[in-house]
């Protein structure tokens, strides 16, 4: 997710998702939702995004999707924003997001992808 990294790549964590729609009808809808605590996690983002998506399925077919982060901090080091360091799974989502990040950045960003994005 584009959004991420380029958060990530900046140090910075988005306390707000935002999923911009431009139906067929060329009619733009945004909506955001605040995080519990402020992100860059591609996971985090997405889950976020997809939820405020589900609510605009009404609308479709889209011509366009977005989705960006804004109320920006700097990332908490080492836990790339998300205060949940102490969650099991947690740990293991970002510990396996650092080594896609540490992989894409050396071998390129299509050198990771997940299964989601082959649809």
């Amino acid at each position: 997710m584009r959004s991420s990294d380029r958060a990530k790549a900046k140090g910075l964590a988005g306390a707000t998702v935002t999923v911009k729609v431009k139906t067929a009808g060329f009619r733009q809808l945004t909506r955001q939702v605040r995080l519990e605590a402020p992100s860059n996690r591609a996971d985090t983002l997405y889950r976020a995004g997809e939820a405020l998506l589900r609510g605009l399925l009404d609308e479709a077919p889209f011509r366009l999707i977005g989705i960006g982060i804004s109320s920006l901090t700097p990332a908490a080091r080492g836990e790339s924003g998300d205060a949940v360091l102490f969650e099991d799974d947690s740990v293991r989502q970002l510990r396996a997001e650092s080594v896609t990040d540490e992989i894409r950045e050396r071998f390129g960003k299509d050198a990771i992808i997940r299964g989601r994005a082959l649809r």
